[in-house]
Formats: C-alpha cells, structure tokens, sequence
C-alpha cells in the first residue's frame, strides 16, 4: 500500500516522498521478498518517476546488504531444555519419512546422544558405509560460520537481515555479558580417535583438540589455539582446514591447516601418543553446540550454513581461494560459474606468496579431483539429513586407461541427523535472494536502461549503474550470471544511447566498482583524482568495458585536479593539486597510469590483473578505431603522455615478447601510408610506389590546411608581404611542386636501379639470405646516392617486380589496377601526422629491444620484432 502511495503521489509533497521512501528502506534492509522488491521497482515505470528519492533509496539497500549470505542459517547453541520445540521437530521429520522414526526411538537416541563422549554436540550421524578411514590420508573440512563478536556492554541479535521460520523456536537476544566458555563447531573420527574443532565466539579463537573416547568420558591427548588472521567477525566467513598425519623426528604428529576466506593462517601439529588406527571404521560427525538454556548458558551465540568433508587432505591455498569464491550457496565445484574473486581478495592475501595463474586458470583436473573427494555434505536447508557420497572404483575397459568414475557421479546417500534439540533454522530474504527469483542481474540492467530512456542526470544514471553492479558484487550467484553472460555488451548497448551520460559521474562509478580504494572523488562540480592512490585493481573487465565504450568517453570534456597528496608534483605553492582538462578517455589513462606508477604497493598485482585482461590489446585496439576508423583527431599532449606510460607500464619489466609484438604491429598500421617501405616476401620483393609527395598526399592535407593557414595568418601580419604578386606566388608554388616531383622520381629511379644491379643470387627463405639482402640494399643505395650505375642483368630479375621510371608518373603500378592501394586512398590510412603519441611509442619501442637480454633480443628479431619492420618505421 505504501509502494502504491509513492507511485501515485506526484503533487505530495517532497519531504513525505522521502520520509515513505525512507521507511521502505528501513523494513527492506531487515526483510525483502521477491514481490516486495518488484512492486518497489515498479515505481520506475510510471511517467514521472520520483528518481531523485528512488535511486539513493536503492542505492542504500544495495550498499548494506552483506557479503555472501547464504540463504539458510543455523543458530548455535540449541535448547535441550525446549520440550514444545523437540514435538515440533519430531513431527517434521516423521513428515519427511525419511526413516519413520517415531518419538521413543528418538528419545532413546538422544538419551544415548547425551550419555555419549560428547554431550555438548547438537547434531550427529553415523557413516558406516562410506568404506572412508579419516586417519588412512587424513580429511579435508570446509564450513561456512559467522560468529559475532560480543561485547560486555552490547548485546547480539540472532540474525537482523533474516527472517525467522519460527520466533518461538529462534532465541531473540543473548543476554549480556562476555563468553569465556567454548562452544563446539564440529567433530570428526571414530571410536580410537576424535578431532574436535571448538570456538570462544568473544576472541575468534579456535581450539583443537584430539581426544579419545573412554568408558568414563572422552581423554584429551592434545590440543591447540589458533587465531582467525584478522578475519572480520561481522561478516559470513569461509573455514577451511586440512588435516593429516605426520612424522617428524620418529614422533607423530597430526598436522592441521587453518585457511579463512582461503587465505593460510596458521599451521599447528598436535602430538599423538598411542596407536593410530587408518582401516575403515564407522564414523561420527558431529555437528554444533547444544546446552540446557540455550544461547547465554554456556558458550556465545555463532551461526552456521554449510558443511563440506573431503575424504582426503587435498585442499591448497589455490583451491581454498576457489572454494570461497564461490559462496556458501555453491554446491558444485565444476569450473561452469565465475568465482567471485574479488569479494575476498584481502591485503593478507595479496602479500602472500600465491600463484595467481593457478588460482585464476585453475584446471578442470583439480576441480574434478576436489569435486570426487566430497565424502559429507550437509546444509542448512536440510538440517535433519546428511548427504553420504561413496566411492566407487574405475574399472578397466578395452582402451589403455580406465574409465573415470566419480565418487560422486551416482545418486548421495542419506544419513538421518539425530538432532540433541529443536534446530534453530532461519532465512535470509535480502535483495539478492530476491533478485534471483525475479531473473538476476537483468532486472537491474533495465533499471538502468529506464532511468537512461527517462534522460535523467548524468548522476542519477551513474547511481543506476552503480546500484547494479554493487548488488551484483556482494553475490556470487549475481556475480557469475552478470559476469558469466553478455551483460557487459549489454551495456554497450545502452552506452550508445543518445540520451545516455557517459561522463566523469560514471567513471568513478565504474572506478569504485573495479578497485579496493577509491581512485577518482567526485563532489558537485569538482573532480580530484589520487595520483598516488593504493587502490587494488579486483574487477579488469570493467576497465575493459571502459576501453570498448572510448567512442562515449571521448565525447565529453572535464576538468579534473590531480591530487598528489600535498607531496609535489602540483603547481608548485605546496597545494599538491594539478588542474587538468580533457576529455572522460584521458581522465581514465590518468587512472589506469596511478594503478601502474612505480611507486604502487601492489603495482605487480594491477599489471597481472590488467594484462591477465589483455588489456594492451583492447587500449590499442581502441586507439586503432578512434585514429584509423573516425573522425577524431589527435589526443592532446597529456593525454599522449598518458597513453604511452600506460603503455610502458602494460609491457612490464622485463618485457613480454607478444606485448612487444603487437606494439610493433600498433606502429605499423598507425605509420603514414605514403611513408611505407613494404616487404611482403622474401621471394618476391617489390614497392608499393605512388608519385604522391608526402605534402600532396591526401593524408596530409590537414596538415597542409592547418599550414596554408599559418602562412595566411603571418601574411596579414606582415605588411610586406601584400606587395608579392599573386603571379610571383603561383610561380614559386609550381616550381616547389616541380622540384618535389622531380625528386621524387630521381629516389624512385635509383631504388629500381639498385634493385636491377644489387642482386647476384636468388634470395633463400633463410634468416642468413635475408640479412645479407639488408646488408647488400644498404650498400647499394649508399652507392647509387654517389652516383655510381652498372648494367642490369637479366638473370637476376626473374624473381623481382621492377618499376620502370616511365610509370612513375601514375598514381599505382600497373599490376594493381584495380587492387587495395586504389582504394586505401578513400579510407584514412595512419596516424595524423603530428600525433605526439606515435612519437612517444616508437621510442618506447626503441627502449623496450634495448632492455630486452639476448636470448630474447634474438626471438624478437626472428618473430616479434623483425628488421623489415624496422625499416618501415624508420
């Protein structure tokens, strides 16, 4: 009713728009259903949307939503006490008919579950048929856990972005007061040894422990502590341990690795006395804490989604990062969805010493191998059963391999989880899960596209923008249909929009998104840009967006400053500040080039994001389009700057011969036509020859107009100067014209005389006959310069195409008549000529193969950088 208010509330005031606008935000941030989210979006159809109050409203939703919030919670600790509770929960799983148990038998269960080694575990099953011995090669646990750091002077809620199945089965609040006491998370072994992993949810603290199941109670052979790593409490975490034998100085040890967010904290050995038993057993897995009184009778409040064991310790710093990548809502590790990356990269994890091929293209075979090792699984979502995954064996067929059978390729067992009490279940409903069952990410692209059809602001569309693309960073199912899909051209689509605003306001929207830091601050008018910023370059393909949009980005001009931090490099009266002007494409080279500044923390990382995005290949395709396919003229000095020490920064020390590649292959097509000295092959060699002047040439007639009128100018400047005659002048220009044609053919003649008198054999295809065909071409034109001439010998002309001086005179050789060269006259062919930037990347170039060492010099000679290339850019 609310929602329809605002739709229909055109003349109402403005205050009451934003104070319902207000409200909606408020109950949205604790509980948001699918239609609930739509009849708000619905609002942007009408004819005069209130998108002034609309979009921040959205925005602050988008903004405040957590990061990877599985959709199905569990409470801990559970009340052993809740007798109306455990009714319920017997009748829902006689409901399930999953073993018809009835409430006797789960009352002697429970009354054995309590009389057992391990009173304080809310849920157990027993594997008995997993043919899986956890001490034969050691397990693998993954969980995904949120627990809240407490306070003594305030109090935490069970879970405020969820809604709760049932108020009366969920405790509302934890009484005050710090938690000492431990509360137990998980444990796995068997009869002869247990591995228990317990939390203090006050510190973060871990606690291992080994213990040893007796008549009398449950003997602790050893145990340790172990940090979080600085993790965050307030957010969903991902817990990962690895865990395995070991012998270290006749002694055994069991060694077990702590990851959160896939990161490596910590690795500690807990010694083991006594005989260690590997041959299969039944094992217990036991689940969560459970006390009388609940949440603030022992141990603090900690929730919990998802639970993964691996039936061997086979997790990597590689594979931990993958596995939280994706999210507590991800089943499957098949590589078929993106991980979401840069939700978890940390400063922690970008200074550790990871390989980010492997972790970026990892390959199928690990994914395969970690996905066949899942031996338990059990989820929120389905509290009162355990999946149970056997193994199964190859066997052998005709071929000379066996066939790859998974263990997991079949239907999963099911294990009935014997609870201790009531489960405590909730459900998130927050924007993503709502987004889901409305379509994903598309949803709000269309916002974007309404808001760019209703010509708003150029704020307001870069607010619609932002708001998808942070919604869609905080998710990685969004993440993955977002990036996965052909959103991204979908919004290149909407760039082209008339009505659409690329300007600076989607820049830092854009900036915002794919960094850690800020990097451009927008205010009103003003735009300052960090010169020296730390920011982290997470999400590439976004700047690659950026590049593929330059048509947009070049169409707007901005005034910006240049923030150096005070520290020089201003305008020298210690401000620290640098006023610039151009265009939205020259302020995103300014950006590109402070995440690439020598003086960068984490320089190595933005170029491997960058290059691991080529993005060289798609900022030189673009200058490309803008100088070869447009109507664009030249970029400015700082730009051209710009360009080139990005450019500088993309190649890398040392640098990589396909970057050198293709910035040799960017300055040959970028080089004036009328200037190119062609080889197209060894065996035939000929010259595409034209008796056009590089000042009669069509392609630089710009050049010649912005000439004629500087001559103009300077004449009207002069007196003198009306006293020239017009005859005189015409005279003076043909006889220029004269002497240009004449010596062009006198350059022409001797190329072809030399080509006549300076070969003696025919040319192999062999790098030895190519260099002395350079050595001999050099030699002969030194010596035609002097004058010198010989006969030609027929012999050594069969192989050559030889232009005679007669047709000279005509615009093409005979041999292409109708070919491309008669045709590139109508298309624009190289650089302006002046363009600062072709100027700054020849001697990049030139400083690029004086760096390179020899054994590379010589492969760029030979593939990447050849001599007649050289030739044609000299």
């Amino acid at each position: 009713m609310i929602m329809f208010r605002v739709k229909y509330c055109d003349n109402y005031p403005v205050e009451l728009q934003r104070c319902v606008l207000e409200l909606i935000q408020a109950l949205a941030a604790q509980s948001v259903s699918a239609w609930e989210l739509a009849a708000l979006l619905r609002l942007v159809l009408a004819p005069r949307p209130p998108l002034a109050l609309l979009l921040p409203t959205l925005r602050r939703l988008a903004h405040h939503q957590p990061a990877h919030t599985p959709d199905y919670i569990l409470t801990f600790p559970v009340d052993t006490d809740n007798k109306e509770a455990m009714q319920e929960m017997y009748e829902e799983i006689n409901q399930l008919g999953l073993n018809n148990i009835s409430q006797t038998s789960l009352d002697e269960s429970a009354k054995i579950f309590q009389d057992s080694h391990l009173k304080a575990a809310a849920v157990r099953a027993r594997a008995s048929s997993a043919g899986w011995a956890p001490w034969a090669a050691g397990f693998s646990l993954a969980l995904w856990l949120h627990a809240p750091h407490h306070t003594d002077d305030t109090a935490e809620t069970n879970d405020e972005s969820s809604d709760n199945e049932s108020t009366k089965r969920s405790p509302t609040r934890e009484p005050r007061g710090r938690h000492t006491e431990l509360s137990h998370v998980v444990s796995i072994g068997h009869d002869s040894l247990m591995f228990e992993l317990w939390l203090q949810t006050s510190t973060g603290v871990f606690t291992l422990r080994l213990s040893r199941p007796e008549s009398s109670g449950s003997r602790v052979m050893s145990s340790a502590r172990m940090a979080w790593g600085g993790a965050a409490h307030a957010q969903w975490n991902h817990v990962a341990l690895n865990v395995r034998e070991r012998v270290l100085k006749r002694h055994m040890f069991i060694e077990v690795t702590l990851f959160i967010n896939g990161y490596e904290t910590e690795s500690v050995a807990l010694p083991l006395q006594g005989i260690l038993v590997r041959k299969v057993l039944p094992t217990n897995v036991l689940i969560g804490h459970a006390c009388r009184g609940g949440a603030g009778a022992g141990g603090g409040v900690y929730h919990l989604a998802h639970v993964v064991v691996y039936r061997a310790a086979m997790l990597t710093p590689h594979t931990a990062l993958h596995l939280a990548a994706h999210g507590p809502d991800h089943s499957c590790q098949i590589k078929c969805e993106s991980p979401n990356y840069p939700l978890i990269l940390t400063p922690n994890i970008l200074d550790s010493n990871i390989d980010w091929d492997h972790v970026y293209d990892i390959s199928m075979a690990t994914l395969r191998e970690l996905h066949d090792n899942v031996v338990l699984t059990f989820s929120a979502s389905s509290p009162y059963i355990m999946n149970l995954y056997h193994q199964t064996v190859a066997m052998p067929t005709v071929f000379s391999g066996r066939v790859s059978v998974a263990g997991v390729a079949g239907v999963a067992g099911t294990l009935c989880a014997r609870w201790a009490a009531a489960a405590l279940r909730s459900r998130h409903q927050g924007l993503a899960p709502a987004l889901l069952h409305l379509g994903g990410p598309h949803v709000l692209l269309y916002l974007y596209a309404r808001v760019v059809e209703l010509d708003a602001t150029p704020a307001e569309q870069a607010m619609a923008l932002g708001i998808l693309l942070r919604a869609c960073r905080v998710d990685n199912r969004l993440y993955a249909m977002f990036y996965g899909s052909d959103s991204l051209e979908m919004l290149l689509t909407v760039f082209a929009s008339p009505k659409c605003h690329v300007t600076h306001h989607l820049l830092e929207v854009v900036l915002n998104e794919a960094c850690s830091s800020p990097v451009l601050s927008v205010s009103g008018d003003s735009v300052h840009l960090l010169a020296r910023t730390d920011a982290v370059l997470l999400e590439p393909a976004l700047f690659v967006l950026m590049l593929k949009a330059w048509r947009h980005l070049d169409t707007t001009q901005v005034t910006w400053d240049i923030d150096y931090g005070g520290g020089g490099g201003g305008d020298g009266n210690g401000s620290g500040m640098l006023p610039q002007r151009g265009s939205v494409l020259a302020l995103w080279l300014w950006s590109a080039r402070a995440l690439l500044r020598d003086s960068h923390p984490r320089r190595a990382f933005n170029h491997y994001q960058m290059n691991r995005a080529a993005l060289l290949h798609h900022l030189l395709l673009a200058c490309k389009e803008r100088f070869l396919n447009s109507d664009c003229g030249p970029l400015d000095p700082i730009a051209s700057n710009n360009l080139v020490e990005v450019v500088r920064g993309l190649i890398g020390t040392p640098p990589a011969l396909e970057r050198v590649a293709q910035l040799c292959d960017f300055l040959l097509l970028m080089h004036q036509a009328s200037d190119t000295f062609v080889t197209h092959s060894r065996a035939n060699f000929y010259f595409l020859l034209t008796s056009e002047t590089q000042e009669m040439s069509e392609f630089g007639s710009s050049a010649r107009r912005r000439a004629s009128r500087r001559s103009r100018r300077r004449a009207e400047e002069r007196p003198s100067a009306s006293s020239t005659s017009a005859e005189d002048a015409d005279a003076r220009d043909s006889d220029r014209m004269d002497s240009s044609v004449e010596s062009t053919k006198q350059l022409k003649g001797i190329i072809n005389m030399h080509i006549k008198e300076g070969r003696k054999h025919n040319l192999s295809s062999t790098s030895e006959n190519s260099d002395t065909t350079t050595e001999a071409v050099g030699a002969g034109v030194a010596a035609a310069a002097v004058g010198g001439e010989a006969e030609p010998r027929a012999a050594d002309l069969t192989d050559y195409i030889v232009v005679d001086l007669d047709d000279v005179t005509t615009t093409t050789v005979d041999m292409y008549p109708h070919g491309l060269y008669n045709q590139q006259r109508r298309v624009r062919a190289g650089a302006v000529p002046g363009w600062a930037a072709c100027e700054g990347l020849l001697l990049l170039l030139r400083d690029t193969i004086g760096v390179l060492p020899d054994h590379e010099l010589a492969q760029a000679v030979a593939g990447a950088v050849q001599a007649e290339a050289l030739v044609v850019l000299g």
